[in-house]
C-alpha cells in the first residue's frame, strides 16, 4: 500500500536571510534606501525559489515531516539536518507518544538525513488507519549562519534579484530570461543532486 509522498512543511523560517539588504543593494548598484523594503521582499522570493529549485533549506528552519506510519528508514527531506526536535506518534490504542532520543539512530552525515530504530529494535505500531500518525519535527539547513550558506546560493540569488529589479512588473521567477535561468541552474547544480530531497 503506498504511503504517498513524504513532503516537510516548513513551520519556522529562518531567523535571517542568506544575503544582506546592503550587500543586495550593492550588487544592485542602488544606493538609495528608499527600496530597502521592496529589496528585503526580492531576498526573500529569491532564497525561497532557490529552496524550491534544491528542495533544500538555506539557513537553518523549523521543518514538520508527518507519516502515516513509521517506515524502515525514515528520510528528511530539505537537505542537511542538525537537529531532531521530537518523533511523536498515536499508537495502536490512538494515544498519543514520544520517543526518546535514545531510542533511535539519527544520521546527520548522509543525505537524505536518516533515522532508523537502534539496532535489534523495530518502530512501534500506529494507530490502524490513521492518517499522519506519525510527525517528526527537525532543524534543515546549511547553518544558522549567512557564512555557513555555500557562495554558489547567494551568488545565484543576486543573478535572479537583479534580473527581478530590472523587470518589476514581472516578478520571481516569471523574470527571470533563459540566459540568466540557465546561469542560476549551473551555479545551483553542485548543491543539486538527482533523487535526493
Amino acid at each position: 500500500m503506498s504511503m504517498g509522498v513524504h513532503w516537510a512543511v516548513t513551520t519556522t523560517g529562518p531567523a535571517l536571510e542568506p544575503i544582506t539588504t546592503t550587500q543586495t543593494l550593492t550588487h544592485l548598484r542602488e544606493d538609495s534606501t528608499g527600496v530597502d523594503g521592496y529589496v528585503n521582499e526580492l531576498i526573500c522570493a529569491a532564497r525561497e525559489y532557490v529552496e524550491v529549485v534544491l528542495n533544500r533549506a538555506t539557513v537553518n528552519a523549523t521543518h514538520v515531516l508527518k507519516m502515516d506510519k513509521f517506515p524502515a528508514t525514515i528520510e528528511l527531506p530539505r537537505g542537511k539536518c542538525s537537529t531532531i526536535t521530537s518523533i511523536e506518534y498515536y499508537d495502536s490504542n490512538g494515544d498519543s507518544q514520544s520517543l526518546a532520543s535514545t531510542d533511535y539512530q539519527f544520521d546527520s552525515y548522509s543525505l537524505p538525513c536518516r533515522i532508523m530504530p537502534n539496532p535489534n529494535d523495530t518502530w512501534p505500531n500506529t494507530e490502524l488507519g490513521r492518517l499522519n500518525a506519525v510527525t517528526v519535527t527537525y532543524t534543515a539547513g546549511y547553518g544558522s549562519t549567512r557564512s555557513d550558506v555555500p557562495q554558489c546560493i547567494k551568488d545565484a540569488m543576486y543573478l535572479i534579484i537583479g534580473e527581478a529589479y530590472e523587470h518589476r512588473e514581472s516578478g520571481i521567477p516569471q523574470s527571470l530570461n533563459v540566459g540568466t535561468e540557465h546561469t542560476v541552474r549551473n551555479l545551483l547544480a553542485g548543491e543539486w543532486i538527482p533523487g535526493i530531497y
